[in-house]
């Protein structure tokens, strides 16, 4: 019995003095620090390679294969498949291997802060009986924070962590698993941008700087480079028998996104999100002015029917024909924030027109068609208004600038052939 928990001491710490945090392998974007972020996961999973040189001449590296994937929203997996450095430089024994676990939830998002307890590091020993490390088991709890600013994106994170996130020298264990304290910031750049923009990371690990980016070659593909003990950097490659505790690296790893759809998927911007909220809030305006038009239109047309001559209804016409037969014509023009405005001019120019403010409803008029002079019923508005205003010369010139613009426009067209056959006359207010 004693034999056995000598050997059973052994390889527990032989396992401890290893290194397991190759760069880039754990879930999320960043190099060796946990992530979560409150934005749509766009890939169904990400599989990678990932390597860490400590020492080119004796060469000692760290490599690693690994899976990373979101089941849902909130809960991210992944594992790990590691060939670790060679703690004595030059040596001919064989690095061991390790196979990790990784598991993540985010219990909590409001607006772009997030937060998400996890258990990393959960690993296995390549020998012939698998065993766990208990000391290396890392459970963690990270903040984040996302803010946009036009083509850029800017995600802060900040947590503390037991196990490997608590210490992780390259070398050796700590001698307890207290916790320690990691910070980082993801910076995404428009540069690529039809592939999802670069990504500069630079993170403090609790035990050293890490600086490095992940380039997307394709949509599909992203190039991951990197420097780890950055601080170190200037003694890359000095040790000759010995790994150091603290010995940078430079890291270099390639991960392939399968997205979610066969189409390729796009991130939208935080300026591009707002547009469109905007814009649905000025289609529900509109939806509603809309409303209120199809019900002004229903009494017009129930006093249309008591209208017994020709002028009459044509006058009748005149006041109501722009929004009877456009309301398609609005909602389809609704596309922009230039058209939203111009749709406010109009919509303000009816009220003014209802209440014979003609002045007043002509003004709004030329602000709209300042706007967008391409607009049809903008021409119609104001062939209307000049018409009140007792001007069938220029009425007769907006109605024929509207019908150009829209030759469907056959509200216009009947009201013009009626003023040639001198059917109408205009009303002077």
């Amino acid at each position: 019995m004693k034999k056995r928990t000598l050997i059973l001491l052994i390889i527990l710490t032989s396992f401890a003095l290893s290194s397991s945090r190759i760069a880039f392998s754990r879930p999320g974007p960043m190099i060796k620090i946990p992530y979560t972020s409150v934005f749509p996961k766009e890939n169904l999973f990400s599989i990678g390679i990932s390597s860490d040189i400590y020492n080119i001449d004796p060469q000692n590296i760290g490599s690693t294969i690994f899976f990373k994937t979101f089941f849902t929203q909130k809960f991210g997996f992944g594992f790990t498949y590691a060939t670790l450095p060679n703690d004595t430089l030059g040596s001919e024994q064989i690095p061991p291997s390790e196979f990790g676990l990784h598991m993540q939830y985010q219990i909590f998002s409001h607006n772009d802060v997030g937060i998400a307890l996890g258990v990393h590091d959960i690993l296995f020993q390549d020998q012939k009986d698998s065993v766990i490390n208990p000391r290396a088991t890392s459970v963690f709890l990270v903040f984040s924070s996302e803010k946009t600013f036009e083509e850029y994106k800017i995600s802060s994170f900040m947590g503390l962590g037991t196990g490997k996130i608590g210490s992780d020298p390259n070398t050796q264990e700590t001698e307890s698993s207290t916790g320690g304290i990691f910070v980082g910031i993801l910076f995404n750049t428009p540069y690529l941008k039809e592939n999802g923009g670069i990504d500069l990371i630079g993170e403090y690990d609790g035990k050293g700087i890490n600086i490095g980016a992940n380039i997307p070659v394709t949509s599909d593909y992203n190039l991951n480079v990197g420097i780890t003990h950055f601080e170190n950097f200037g003694s890359f490659g000095a040790s000759e028998t010995v790994l150091d505790q603290e010995a940078p690296s430079i890291s270099f790893g390639l991960t392939m996104k399968i997205p979610k759809h066969s189409t390729k998927n796009k991130r939208i911007s935080q300026k591009e999100a707002n547009l469109k909220k905007e814009r649905e809030n000025h289609n529900s305006i509109f939806d509603a002015e809309v409303q209120r038009l199809k019900d002004s239109l229903y009494v017009a047309e129930s006093s249309l029917e008591k209208l017994g001559n020709e002028k009459s209804l044509l006058e009748q016409n005149i006041a109501n024909f722009e929004d009877s037969t456009r309301v398609m014509y609005l909602k389809n023009h609704v596309s922009n924030e230039t058209t939203n405005e111009t749709m406010k001019h109009l919509a303000k120019s009816l009220r003014l027109y209802y209440k014979a403010d003609y002045k007043g409803a002509l003004k709004e008029t030329e602000l709209a068609i300042q706007l967008n002079p391409n607009l049809a019923l903008a021409y119609a508005r104001r062939g209307s208004i000049y018409f009140k205003l007792g001007d069938s010369q220029r009425a007769m010139m907006n109605w024929n600038m509207a019908l150009k613009i829209d030759p469907e426009y056959d509200e216009v067209r009947q009201i013009i052939k009626v003023l040639k056959q001198d059917k109408l006359n205009p009303t002077t207010n």
